[in-house]
């Protein structure tokens, strides 16, 4: 009799340890689609810096794969972007959030593309640093609408300033703005 009730007790045990296992498997899918299912490249670094994982979209706008990446530092920090960019990681170091930090990076093929990275310290359960989470977005579309814009803003003062006409701006209710 004690006997089938010491088993009938470790299976209960048995089976509620089981469920937990497939809760956290469930857990651990899910978060692993999010990340994968994002449109930004997002790579974590161990507290070496080196690769410990990245997402599809990483290796859509930089060129390079996990298998390529994964226990090693990732070069792509072009020379005139060095000195931010160390700026930036000891602010991180420091306790610092870096949101939306403008910067370049080098694709696997040299090429330079204009990011914006937002970077988070990731700790353990006693608040020891393990590594970080870099969140990288494209930026290269905007900055050439922001330059495109600037130029034809530009165009448009000179044009405006070379004017020997007079030229009268109103607002909406008819007051000259210039």
């Amino acid at each position: 009799m004690i006997v089938s009730k010491s088993v009938e007790n470790l299976e209960k045990k048995i089976d509620q340890l089981q469920k937990e296992i497939s809760d956290l498997k469930m857990t651990t899918d899910l978060s692993l689609e999010t990340l994968n299912s994002s449109v930004d490249a997002i790579i974590r670094y161990d507290a070496q810096g080196l690769v410990q994982y990245l997402n599809p979209a990483f290796t859509k706008f930089f060129g390079w794969t996990f298998e390529e990446l994964a226990g090693k530092r990732v070069d792509f920090v072009p020379k005139e972007a060095l000195n931010e960019t160390q700026k930036a990681i000891r602010r991180m170091k420091a306790g610092e959030k870096i949101v939306n930090f403008p910067t370049s990076r080098l694709s696997k093929d040299g090429q330079i593309l204009n990011v914006a990275m937002s970077v988070a310290s990731i700790f353990d359960k006693e608040d020891q640093f393990i590594g970080n989470v870099v969140i990288i977005r494209d930026e290269t579309q905007r900055r050439q609408t922001e330059e495109r814009l600037q130029k034809t803003k530009d165009e448009y003062i000179q044009l405006f300033n070379a004017s020997v006409d007079a030229i009268v701006r109103y607002d909406s209710q008819g007051v000259v703005e210039y």
